[in-house]
């Protein structure tokens, strides 16, 4: 009989057998033009916790520093603690009922340090990953053929932004910030054929922010976070289309079962869903001064932050009309509800029909916000 090795002997095997390939596999990506630098500092912070070794402030420093990271964490306030503190929990032998603790708080917890875990054993896989032709020659311009499919003719060639590509490790997601689209290495390896579709979904988001035809407004407005909402609802709708393409779901790797599920029954739900937003979007049309709390109702009203009543109201738009009317939508959320609204009143069983008072209300966000 084997015995089971300590769980501090299997975390340092990992961390010094893989140590120089790590090193090999970055030199060989960086000579695609792939970002993946990042993952230097990952490694050296990974390596010492699986030691249970505390990294210095330094450490964490540089990690924090590094032009990818330094994106990913812009992102919220609070995620560099909670990167910072899910990295010790899930590699610090000395943490092992503050691990198991964090485990049994959710599915969703548990699927973060599973996840975290398997980049750690599955490192080779990763190198292999880095070096395939899913990733390529870091040529963006194989994923911007699949984004423009949902854009404008010319609105890539046009565009002031050069996005880019990188990898980093946090958990199962994607994220475009600024010019450059970050994704966790273990994620898009897991995607497989997936990934680029993945990838065009966040430059989708790039590139459509910039044919926005709303002005900003300061977080202060009560409209801010109508505008917000009504943002996510179309441009997560349309993007949704590059990458699901139908519902129900099924491109995610089968680990993310919940999030598809979820996902899914939120999507199922879309008529309701829509029927509460739009009585909610009929108070705040007639509110005139103090409206902020309805306005902060709108924004947390809908669950996955629109994506799932987006994603229906973009696929009714498409299958109705056909793709060129939701690229005529893209980067203006007026425009989208009132495809959409054309399209309910070809099937008003399947699609719930918004009352006047919310189109109206757009409307006059449109006169008062229009660039």
């Amino acid at each position: 009989m084997v015995s089971k090795l300590p769980r501090t002997w299997v975390l340092s095997i990992f961390a010094a057998a893989y140590f120089v390939i790590a090193g090999q596999a970055i030199a060989r990506a960086e000579e695609t033009g792939v970002d993946v630098s990042a993952l230097d500092e990952f490694w050296s912070i990974q390596a010492k916790l699986a030691e249970d070794v505390e990294p210095d402030e330094e450490d964490w420093d540089r990690l924090a520093a590094h032009p990818v990271y330094q994106k990913l964490l812009s992102r919220k306030n609070s995620y560099k603690a909670f990167l910072r503190e899910l990295y010790k929990t899930a590699y610090m032998p000395s943490r092992a009922k503050e691990r198991e603790e964090y485990i049994a708080r959710s599915k969703f917890h548990a699927l973060f340090i599973n996840h975290l875990d398997r980049t750690v054993s599955e490192r080779a896989l990763i190198d292999d990953f880095l070096t395939s032709t899913h990733v390529g020659d870091g040529d963006i311009g194989a994923f911007n053929d699949l984004a423009s499919v949902y854009l404008p003719a010319g609105a890539i060639e046009r565009s002031q932004k050069k996005p880019g590509l990188a990898f980093a490790v946090f958990t199962p997601d994607a994220y475009p910030i600024s010019d450059l689209i970050v994704v966790d290495v273990l994620f898009a390896k897991d995607m497989g054929a997936s990934f680029e579709n993945l990838v065009a979904h966040e430059l989708h988001h790039v590139y459509a922010n910039e044919l926005s035809r709303f002005r900003e407004i300061p977080t202060s407005d009560d409209r801010y976070l109508v505008i917000q909402t009504l943002d996510y609802l179309a441009g997560e709708g349309v993007a949704d289309l590059i990458d699901k393409k139908r519902a129900p779901i099924s491109s995610f790797p089968a680990y993310m079962d919940d999030y598809m599920n979820a996902y899914n029954e939120a999507f199922s739900q879309s008529y309701v869903q829509l029927w509460e937003f739009d009585r909610a979007m009929q108070r705040m049309s007639a509110c005139n001064t103090g409206c902020g709390d309805i306005a902060g109702e709108i924004s947390e009203l809908l669950p996955f932050g629109g994506h799932p009543q987006g994603f229906h109201m973009a696929l009714a738009i498409r299958d109705i009309f056909g793709t060129e009317r939701v690229v005529e939508t893209v980067g203006d959320p007026v425009a989208f509800f009132r495809a959409y609204q054309e399209a309910a009143h070809q099937a008003p069983s399947i699609f719930y029909h918004f009352s006047d008072e919310t189109m109206n209300y757009l409307d006059r966000l449109e006169r008062e916000l229009s660039k």
